[in-house]
This record gives C-alpha cells, structure tokens and sequence, in this order.
C-alpha cells in the first residue's frame, strides 16, 4: 500500500516539474519573441521601470523608453526565483530567469555576435553602446535560500563578462549592473559575504549610509522612500521646516552618498505624475538625486524630452 503512494507522489512531482518546465519554456520563448519585435528608444534616459513585471511586456516596455534600469520583485520558492509583488500571486512560469536572464543573454549574444574577447561588451541600446542597464532585484523574503539561487542564475552572463564586477578595488563595467535590494543586502552585510566580484551590488539604505556598511564597491545605489524622506527632514524640528530646509536636507542625504561614490534613489512618487514639468521629480533630479522610480514609463519619456529638448523624441 505504501509502495502505491509512494509512487503516485512520485509520478505527481514528476508531473508538476515537467509542467514547470513546459511553463517556463514557453514563457521565455514568448518573451524572447516580443523582445525581437521592440523598437528600442532612440537615446536611453535616467528612467527606472518600477515594478518592471506589471509592464504590458516585462523588460521589452523599458527599453521601448530607453530605461536604463528595471526592477523586479522575486521570492525563492521550490528551488526557484520566481517574480511577483506579493506570495500569493506566484507562479511558475514568471520566473527572473524566463522574464529577465535569459532575454537580456539573448539580447547581448545578438549585440556581441561579432565582438573581440578583448574589446568590451556591446550593451542593449546601439546608441550608446556603453550604457549600462541596471537589473535591480528586490528579494521579498528568505535571503539565505535566494541568494546561493541568485548567485547560480547568473553565471551564464558573468561566463560571458556582461555583468559589472569589483575585483580588488577596481571596477570592470559589464553591459549589466546587477543590485539586490529587499531583505538580501542586510543579509549579505551581516553575513560577510562579498559579492562585488561575482557582479553583484547591494542597494543601500539612503539614511542609514554613515553607518560605514555601504561603500563603493560593495554597494552601487543608496536609497529611500519620499516619505520618508521628508519625515526624515521635519523630525526634530520644534517649527514647521521651510522648503528651503528640507531641500537643504535633501540635498545633504545626497551629498553623503555622492561622497561615498553611490548614487542616490527616490521611490514612493506619485503614480499619476511625470506628466508635468512641476512634479516633483525634476526638483529631486534638480538637488542631484540619480535615479526616481517611474510606473508611467511612456508619460517619463514625454516629460523628460519637454525638460532636455536635445533629447530625441522619436
């Protein structure tokens, strides 16, 4: 009798990882193919595709706008990275590696075809082919079982040398910059476990950056909410702070991090914005601020070409 279940388990785990791979087949097949129709953006902008996996095409509506950084949310789940907001929407065929990888090394394998080992690598936009694009990967939970994951998924690109890596204190510039954000950079810190030389940089918390865990090379961008932010600039404050003290605060946290060679990242805008040359993004990019998350990507565009007539519009 036992026998009987054991076997049926058996045959039912066999089934379901077949369906896995069927899955994850035909998800980066078609990702692969809508990746060859995208018409890239004439010249890439500092526009970070927030939430990148709720695009109509996941990376291919990036680099339509010329996005030079994407993000995508990841949980380790049965031996797998797989992409989702929250756990509950998980599923086996959007996994990083069918939306993101393996479109990114197809699409440097086709840009680097005819490339010299000895010349650098191609990046995604033929423009400017020197153009990193950051893959930001933001891991929800259990670090200690995404990380060894991670770390293997990205072999196939560090084989090739399109990852971005540290090396002794100096850095080689690959096609792509990979920066882990989440519950994974703390993890990676307390852990001692370097990982600028296998490509891998961390996101470091914006305000907490004196804390002398996050420098170049081992962390790439510092970043922080907009509200908090700005509750960080009222906060012992006996008087209502003027515009003129928070940005003065602003401008400080950014400072701090530009001296420490990271750039420095906003989130938490506005859904609705980038429409208007007043939001409030142009006046954080005005106090040096790098990169601001962006869910409208077309609307960013738009506005960023009203703002840098030079930028190409077509």
């Amino acid at each position: 009798m036992f026998s009987n279940v054991n076997h049926k388990c058996r045959l039912i785990g066999l089934l379901l990882f077949a369906i896995c791979q069927i899955a994850h087949h035909n998800s980066s097949s078609g990702n692969h193919q809508r990746l060859q129709q995208t018409r890239l953006a004439p010249t890439p902008i500092p526009c970070h595709s927030h939430n990148d996996f709720w695009q109509r095409v996941p990376l291919a509506s990036a680099l339509e706008v010329g996005c030079t950084s994407v993000e995508a949310d990841v949980w380790a789940f049965e031996g797998q990275l797989l992409v989702a907001h929250k756990r509950d929407s998980l599923s086996p065929r959007l996994t990083l590696q069918s939306l993101y990888l393996d479109p990114l090394y197809r699409i440097l394998a086709d840009k680097n075809n005819d490339q010299e080992d000895s010349g650098r690598p191609r990046g995604v936009y033929d423009i400017d082919p020197l153009q990193e694009l950051v893959l930001l990967i933001d891991v929800e939970a259990c670090p200690q079982r995404a990380w060894p994951l991670l770390s293997a998924a990205l072999q196939p690109l560090r084989e090739r040398k399109w990852l971005t890596i540290s090396e002794n204190g100096t850095l080689t510039q690959g096609p792509i910059m990979v920066l882990v954000t989440g519950s994974l950079p703390a993890y990676l810190v307390e852990s001692n476990i370097e990982t600028a030389s296998q490509g891998v940089f961390l996101d470091a918390p914006l305000l907490e950056i004196d804390s002398g865990k996050y420098n170049s090379p081992n962390a790439y961008w510092a970043s922080t909410s907009h509200r908090t932010l700005l509750d960080s600039a009222y906060r012992d404050r006996r008087h209502r702070a003027s515009r003129e003290e928070v940005e003065t605060y602003i401008k400080h946290a950014i400072d701090l991090a530009h001296a420490r060679s990271l750039k420095a990242r906003c989130w938490g805008l506005s859904r609705s914005g980038f429409s208007r040359p007043d939001d409030t993004w142009p006046k954080l990019m005005a106090l040096g601020m790098d990169v601001v998350n962006v869910d409208n990507l077309a609307a960013f565009r738009e506005a960023w070409v009203h703002l840098h007539p030079t930028a190409r519009k077509d």
